[in-house]
């Protein structure tokens, strides 16, 4: 029986490629793509049977082959009854719970989980210990097993590449983020010293983005790791996969550590125990010293690099042609268990791309844009937040949840609204309330949760103008549940405004001082602005939400959240405040959201 497999990104490619090619012809299905790595599947792959895919289109019935969590959760949505097959796209780094990299989530849909080493397979949550994790490797860095043997003299110009992990110095734990920050005041003295390209974690982070076009603009960014791989003679990272993957080149690497990763952690191969590698930096300030000490003696460290290797990479050279065979192996063994809708052998010749007829929208998008919006001032507002959001290019699909009278004509309509959604639950308008203070968010915003068609998403107020494209915020959860930006207030400095009318939340404000303990000088969270996924403890925390506003009803429904957090198992991300910042013309916002002057909260009577 073929085998389909499904890429939304290009850098995924990289690691089905090399299975794909090493797979005998009868087993290679559909290749679904995107646009964005339709024209990289062309130059790697082997004759691809290749098929455009968008988010609401077929995704075919027969097993199928990711490399992103994201990706296998797609598949499984469109056929819960085909087996889904998911590659660790990385060599197992995680942190704290010893579950995978990106969290437990739905895994417990999927069928088979290969792991690239006996340290990702040690980290398997117990509860898919019954599903197959077959060790196999890295398949993508087979054509590299031959460098590794190599003699590779400095040359008397060595290239130095650095690249910095995605998050920063808030990350929690720090050792999840990036060090980028504490070196930043010595990156364009290495420009001047040495012939010096960089490189960054796929899901950058925009500030890092930001850094790169403005102060390093002179420096050539080298995209493609494999690229990196074989221009660089040295190596620089403070937390990703790839300080181990260049490795295999037999080049030597210098491993980047910032204030904030806990050195008394122990999380594995970065922290610590493959840490040997190469010189550690602390500080800034001797990072030239350890590039200089690398040009003058590669081979230091290099019987430690070929200990992280061995380890990491077991059958370097044949992973390809394990993952193959491990696939047979276990597809073999599920004769029977699966009721699949089996679609014909491709055409041996098919065109280059073959389109097929749009669907229904699934019940689950991968990630997305949610919007509430009740009445004309919302819908004006609402108009507005969109044109922002595409002005900075993003083409995030978009659901909004609103009255019959908003969303009336929005549904289908065009690529701004992909779904409108009719809210059916209590009017959000309390009519017996003062002017200003007569919308309820707090009747609405719990029962988002359930509403979002997405599995990652981005809920945003209507009145919210986006400054740059929030897509690297989504990157936030792959190691956390939920990321809410943080107030510029502490909870005790709200409501305090003269004649302001928001007298009627002190109560509350005061019992969640009272909850936590302390005097009130504490972080408050602005649901304005809210990243979560789908999972079991975010599901719950929006059940909370819900009770705990139910105790005041109040007009702000951010002390319930906060409340509802404190109970909650979730793992929380913390935004830097310019994720959702009050005030217009500070360079630094990512999100500008004025909140707090009703510009999108009708009365009930308007």
């Amino acid at each position: 029986m073929p085998v389909d497999f499904l890429a939304r990104k290009a850098y995924y490619l990289d690691h089905l490629a090399p299975v794909w090619n090493a797979m005998p012809a009868e087993m290679r299905g559909t290749i679904y793509l995107t646009n964005e790595s339709l024209d990289y599947a062309k130059r790697i792959l082997i004759k691809p049977h290749i098929t455009e895919y968008i988010e609401e289109q077929d995704c075919g019935h027969l097993p199928i082959v990711t490399a992103a969590y994201g990706d296998a959760v797609r598949a499984t949505d469109y056929d819960p009854n085909r087996p889904v097959i998911l590659f660790e796209h990385g060599i197992g780094l995680s942190f704290g719970k010893p579950v995978y990299c990106d969290g437990y989530g739905q895994r417990y849909k999927l069928a088979m989980f290969p792991v690239p080493n006996q340290h990702t397979l040690d980290k398997c949550m117990s509860e898919l210990r019954s599903k197959p994790h077959p060790i196999i490797g890295v398949p993508k860095l087979d054509k590299w097993a031959g460098e590794f043997k190599q003699a590779h003299p400095m040359p008397a110009k060595p290239t130095i590449a650095i690249a910095f992990h995605h998050g920063d110095k808030n990350s929690r734990p720090g050792e999840t983020g990036s060090a980028w920050e504490h070196y930043t005041d010595i990156l364009p003295e290495l420009a001047k010293r040495y012939n010096l390209i960089l490189h960054a974690h796929p899901i950058m982070d925009f500030e890092l983005l930001k850094f790169y076009n403005e102060k390093m603009a002179q420096v050539e960014f080298v995209s493609d790791f494999q690229a990196v791989m074989r221009q660089a003679d040295i190596y620089i990272n403070d937390c990703s996969s790839t300080l181990y993957e260049f490795c295999v080149t037999g080049k030597p690497v210098i491993i980047l550590n910032a204030p904030w990763f806990d050195k008394k952690s122990n999380w594995g191969i970065r922290f610590w125990d493959y840490t040997d590698i190469g010189i550690q930096v602390d500080d800034p300030g001797t990072l030239i010293q350890a590039i200089d000490e690398t040009i003058q003696n590669p081979e230091s460290c290099q019987q430690a690099r070929r200990r992280a290797v061995e380890e990491l990479f077991p059958y370097l050279g044949t992973s390809a042609d394990r993952a193959v065979s491990e696939i047979k192996s276990f597809l073999q063994t599920q004769t029977g268990q699966y009721k699949m809708k089996v679609t014909p052998t491709p055409n041996p010749n098919p065109p280059a791309i073959a389109k097929i007829d749009r669907k229904p929208a699934r019940k689950s998008m991968a990630r997305g844009l949610l919007y509430m919006c009740f009445g004309k001032k919302a819908m004006d507002e609402l108009k507005r937040s969109i044109e922002s959001l595409r002005s900075v290019g993003s083409d995030l699909p978009i659901c909004v949840v609103g009255s019959n009278e908003t969303i009336a004509g929005m549904n289908g309509s065009g690529p701004d609204v992909r779904l409108a959604i009719h809210w059916t639950g209590t009017d959000p308008y309390d009519a017996s309330m003062i002017p200003n203070f007569q919308f309820r968010a707090g009747r609405i915003k719990p029962g988002l949760y359930d509403l979002s068609p997405f599995e990652e998403t981005l809920y945003v107020d209507c009145d919210v103008e986006f400054k740059v494209d929030p897509e690297p915020g989504f990157g936030y959860l792959k190691n956390w549940d939920i990321a809410i930006a943080q107030e510029r207030l502490a909870i005790n400095e709200l409501y305090n405004r003269p004649r302001a009318g928001w007298q009627h939340n002190v109560e509350e404000r005061d019992a969640t001082i009272k909850a936590f303990g302390g005097d009130g000088n504490f972080p408050f969270l602005n649901s304005g602005v809210i990243f979560f996924r789908k999972n079991k403890d975010v599901e719950d925390l929006f059940g909370l939400w819900s009770d705990e506003w139910k105790k005041w009803q109040m007009w702000d429904e951010q002390a319930s959240l906060l409340r509802a957090l404190n109970r909650s198992k979730v793992r929380l991300m913390t935004l830097s405040e310019y994720w959702n910042f009050p005030h217009d013309g500070e360079s630094k916002t990512l999100i500008l959201h004025q909140y707090g002057m009703g510009a999108a909260r009708s009365d009930a009577d308007e």
